[in-house]
């Protein structure tokens, strides 16, 4: 049976003690294709039974999609995120989720479980440097690809690889991308702070300021501005370093 937003909202109210309310329905906010899966009573009931449903940190959509994935093909098993890696079928069923997207032109709908796979191998391509092709993809269809981004960044090796190469020049719209998925998975606070300790010399300064943007963009004026501190802070450490590479100071010894 397919609830209204009012019955999920109530449903999920009802179970989680107050404190969590706030955070909770933020990310769901950010993680739409979620939300959708949810307005099926049988997967909400199902959902809200885990006993980790009472932990903030299981309140992920990559978590989620994982779960829904397991539950929909039984012969993933119950860790659908190692059979995706490490079987013959998995790696099948990654590759050719990301030809769809690669293939896939603006305006097209793509359902979030070929979005789940086609995190893993990006993920994949990420680690092996030969993620250029998707970057560019994701560049002119954002739309298609938010969800993959936002899975892909769930994962700690994946993110950091995400942010290093997207950060090679100043692109705002996988800025964009990579903002909203670190929205989608932690508190806005702790989301700016990993998004900050993202950033090093290498990192446009274009790219940095793009991020604050869009964090400020999504009403978090103070925290934007901490990245853009952040970014400047390092960027002037590394001026300051390159400069004195290039003019090393003289030291002049007394009496001569």
């Amino acid at each position: 049976m397919k609830l209204s937003t009012y019955e999920i909202t109530r449903q999920i109210a009802d179970l989680l003690p107050e404190p969590m309310w706030s955070e909770v329905f933020r990310r769901l906010r950010f993680a739409p294709e979620t939300w959708q899966e949810l307005s099926d009573s049988d997967t909400l009931h199902a959902w809200l039974q885990r006993p980790a449903a009472l932990q903030i940190a299981s309140w992920q959509p990559l978590l989620f999609q994982l779960w829904l994935y397991s539950r929909t093909n039984p012969a993933a098993g119950n860790d659908a995120s190692q059979w995706l890696q490490n079987t013959d079928a998995g790696n099948a069923a990654i590759n050719g989720a990301l030809q769809v997207l690669l293939a896939s032109s603006s305006g097209k709908q793509i359902d979030a479980q070929t979005a789940l796979l086609a995190s893993f191998a990006l993920a994949q391509k990420l680690a092996s440097g030969s993620a250029g092709p998707s970057l560019e993809a994701a560049c002119k269809a954002q739309e298609i690809w938010r969800s993959v981004f936002t899975f892909t960044y769930a994962n700690q090796d994946a993110a950091a690889a995400l942010v290093d190469q997207c950060g090679s020049n100043d692109n705002g719209q996988l800025a964009a991308l990579i903002v909203h998925a670190a929205l989608a998975h932690s508190t806005p606070a702790s989301a700016a702070q990993q998004l900050s300790e993202a950033v090093h010399p290498e990192t446009h300064p274009g790219f940095s300021l793009a991020i604050a943007k869009e964090i400020a963009a999504h009403g978090y004026k103070n925290l934007g501005a901490t990245v853009l501190h952040a970014s400047q802070s390092i960027q002037n450490a590394n001026n300051f370093r390159a400069y004195n590479c290039r003019n090393p100071p003289t030291h002049k010894r007394f009496g001569t």
